[in-house]
């Protein structure tokens, strides 16, 4: 998501971000992770570039690192509005997880 965003390759990871979302499916679960980071970045004008997730039952707990937007330093590319459940996808093949995922941009 933050890479359709910016170029990730000039966002540093100097801070970090945890976190915790509920859901009752994979799918629900990914919207409302990416949802908390479209959160932040909208709110407090961070942008992340590292990620760990882990996966519970019930929930995900992860955390993100990067840093604050500097507009001298991270053009933007895109603005998206919102994380849908449109055409949304989780799945799994050969030990490899693969999603599309569509933004509101």
């Amino acid at each position: 998501m933050f890479s359709l965003i910016t170029d990730l390759r000039k966002v540093r990871p100097t801070g970090e971000r945890g976190g915790r979302v509920e859901g009752e499916s994979r799918e629900e679960r990914l919207v409302g992770w990416l949802s908390e980071l479209l959160f932040l970045h909208e709110m407090e004008g961070l942008l992340f570039c590292q990620f760990e997730v882990k996966e519970g039952e019930r929930g995900v707990k992860g955390m993100a690192r990067g840093e604050f937007f500097d507009p001298h330093r991270h053009p933007v590319e895109r603005v998206i509005k919102a994380v849908t459940y449109h055409q949304l996808e989780v799945k799994r093949a050969d030990g490899l997880w693969f999603v599309q995922i569509i933004f509101d941009i």
